[in-house]
């Protein structure tokens, strides 16, 4: 199609509270995001955020322990779980923070779930020491877990982290640094609970405010006159909260990072700063990646190097292009194929044939399924960003307008200008990394993942 698929969005607000209604068809089924900003929390503080929303959403609450809270929870919910993300807008010159709280509730149950989320919210028991202990332990193992199936997206945080804002976040939230800073809290418990409970408490008055919150509601017409008749109970026990400054951010830098993990293949990835989503370069740029991926990277890194996979990422949310190897027997040979994947774009044009390929791989990127509850919650994240339906019709025209020397000029002035700052991460074994930079004119430094 070459018009952009809407979802229903209605801006409103409960008092001073901003909300979003989106008036879709659920079966009955109400989704809630309650969307927290934390662009206000201090620096030394960020690392805690994945803590606390693993406390507050699997620990006791209003008197009950956590067991009988759980029993709560799966009686009037059907899921409730929180998520941290951020993102640049579509202009780029604002970034956006949030901790987002989300469940879905049966018509018929809304009042008891507002009732029990406001609980989790208001008067959440961080007193459990032995169930912080064993929620610190399942959050340090998963992560633990997820580093070598996942390691090409542990490998593109690592790099993009030194590049902006939000991929820093993303990485100190759900990398490496979240990993090794979980490994010390729980290393530690015992010396350093009562700081912890103490940040966490602290954290929790600093976000957990009206002024800090937007409400994002997903339902028909009749799902939303009920949570609307109701969610006064849930947001008057919130505290009005003042204005706070935004926190000031961390200074960055592109590194060149090995991290060392007990696998015996790599992976590998080269980020760097991509433009706007509003600039006229993104959609090129956005279709020159899904050629890389298609085309190129798949020719030379899966057929010709034996890697499982290698792709190209191209995210102006995050604000990054990246090429990335998944299962790689190689990590030199994976840099170079990087490089020469740039320049062979710079100068020679696509086909037709891989042109079409391209479009469509790139609208299928755009167009990809999603319920009730995925819709609402992109309106959320598109209501973040500043895309408008507008600003996002303006992307796909630009996708459908482009011809083969577009994309070629777009990938040769774009490279020209960023590889020189990109920064690399490479998860392997330490013996490989080592070997490595014996190769390398610019060296990876190294660094292991303790505890693994």
């Amino acid at each position: 199609p070459r018009d952009i698929e809407t979802i229903p969005t209605r801006h409103t607000a409960f008092g001073a509270v901003p909300a979003l209604e989106h008036d879709l068809f659920t079966n009955g089924i109400l989704y809630v995001d309650l969307a927290f900003d934390i662009s206000h929390v201090p620096e030394e503080w960020q690392p805690y955020l994945p803590v606390l929303g693993k406390m507050m959403s699997g620990m006791g609450a209003a008197g009950l322990s956590y067991d009988e809270m759980a029993k709560r929870i799966a009686l009037y919910m059907g899921g409730f779980g929180y998520d941290l993300s951020a993102g640049y807008t579509v202009d780029a010159d604002g970034i956006w923070q949030k901790m987002i709280f989300s469940f879905k509730v049966l018509y018929r149950n809304i009042p008891e779930a507002l009732h029990t989320v406001s609980d989790v919210l208001c008067a959440g028991d961080l007193s459990d020491e032995a169930r912080m202990r064993d929620l610190l332990s399942e959050r340090k193992n998963n992560l633990q877990a997820s580093i070598v199936p996942s390691g090409h997206i542990f490998a593109k945080r690592a790099a993009a982290a030194g590049l902006q804002l939000p991929a820093y976040r993303d990485e100190q939230w759900h990398g490496r640094t979240q990993l090794k800073f979980v490994q010390g809290l729980a290393g530690q418990f015992d010396i350093g609970k009562k700081t912890l409970v103490d940040r966490l408490e602290k954290l929790k008055g600093l976000i957990f405010t009206k002024g800090n919150l937007t409400v994002n509601l997903t339902a028909d017409a009749d799902g939303l006159n009920r949570v609307k008749a109701r969610i006064g109970e849930l947001l008057d026990r919130l505290p009005e909260g003042r204005p706070v400054p935004k926190a000031a951010g961390p200074t960055l830098e592109p590194r060149w990072v090995g991290i060392a993990v007990p696998a015996q293949v790599s992976y590998v990835a080269c980020a760097m700063k991509a433009p706007a989503y509003t600039d006229p370069a993104a959609p090129l740029l956005m279709l020159a990646s899904r050629e890389f991926s298609n085309n190129y990277l798949y020719k030379h890194i899966r057929v010709q190097g034996g890697a499982y996979g290698g792709m190209s990422s191209f995210d102006t949310s995050l604000g990054v292009f990246s090429f990335l190897s998944y299962r790689d027997p190689h990590i030199v040979e994976t840099l170079k194929v990087f490089e020469d994947a740039q320049s062979h774009y710079a100068r020679q044009e696509m086909s037709a044939a891989e042109m079409e390929k391209a479009v469509i791989s790139a609208l299928g990127a755009l167009d990809k399924p999603m319920d009730p509850a995925g819709r609402g919650y992109m309106a959320m994240m598109r209501h973040f960003a500043g895309a408008t339906d507008p600003v996002r019709q303006t992307f796909r025209d630009r996708i459908f307008q482009a011809v083969p020397s577009d994309v070629k000029d777009a990938v040769a002035d774009y490279f020209a200008r960023a590889s020189s700052h990109r920064a690399v991460a490479v998860y392997s074994a330490q013996e490989k990394l080592e070997e490595a930079n014996q190769r390398l004119t610019e060296k990876l430094r190294l660094e292991k993942l303790s505890d693994l």
